[in-house]
């Protein structure tokens, strides 16, 4: 209708049930919420097939500045995908990335590859098969990047011999790894960091390149304000 670029997702069953709902969080539907995120991340697959990369954010991310420069240098062209967190302690993470906070899927990059095919088909029948309903397209990325006994290793940028900033490896289940780059937390900004300590106005602060609006680390009083 606004002649804007888009595709239309067949979903069967799933598209029908998400158009007739008459508010937009789908997360209060348990039931549906996880099957969005099939139908979600089967789609990054089927983009990454046709030798896409992809950029998928939430309807509630904007982009303020283009991120492709930055993927086009080292040691980010090393990277099968590239992940935002919900950390909120920007010192911290410029000096080393802050890996114990959980991967924040609403703002991902994949670049098309067979090792992220094999990874977002892995996601997508994560989600699927997952016997607890509260599994959808987050939880199942750290699942499966995150595993018990598998800790992210550094990865070693072989133009240099050298570890390479922010990039690690990742499990691809099994033996497999994924090359995984965390995002800079001052320049990929948060609800906290943009809205909260309004991190791209401190004094040598970089233009942000993206913003997601969210809640951190969840929904209530208890958590930081986003």
């Amino acid at each position: 209708r606004e002649k804007i670029p888009c595709v239309h997702i067949q979903g069967g069953a799933v598209s029908q049930a998400l158009s007739s709902r008459r508010d937009g969080n789908v997360r209060a539907d348990p039931k549906l919420y996880p099957k969005m995120s099939v139908l979600k991340v089967g789609f990054y697959r089927e983009l990454l097939s046709f030798g896409f990369n992809v950029w998928a954010c939430d309807a509630d991310a904007i982009f303020m500045n283009d991120p492709r420069p930055m993927m086009r240098e080292r040691p980010w062209t090393e990277a099968d995908v590239a992940i935002a967190t919900d950390c909120i302690d920007l010192p911290s993470d410029a000096r080393y990335p802050l890996l114990h906070c959980d991967f924040n899927t609403g703002l991902v990059y994949l670049r098309s590859s067979n090792t992220t095919l094999a990874f977002a088909e892995r996601w997508k029948e994560t989600v699927a098969s997952a016997r607890e309903k509260r599994i959808r397209d987050q939880a199942a990325f750290n699942m499966i990047t995150k595993q018990p006994g598998k800790p992210l290793q550094h990865y070693n940028d072989p133009a240099t011999g050298k570890w390479a900033e922010r990039l690690f490896l990742a499990s691809n289940g099994g033996d497999a790894m994924l090359k995984l780059l965390v995002l800079p937390l001052n320049r990929f900004l948060n609800g906290h960091t943009f809205f909260v300590q309004h991190a791209h106005t401190l004094p040598g602060a970089q233009p942000p390149i993206s913003v997601h609006m969210t809640h951190q680390f969840g929904e209530g009083a208890k958590y930081a304000y986003g």
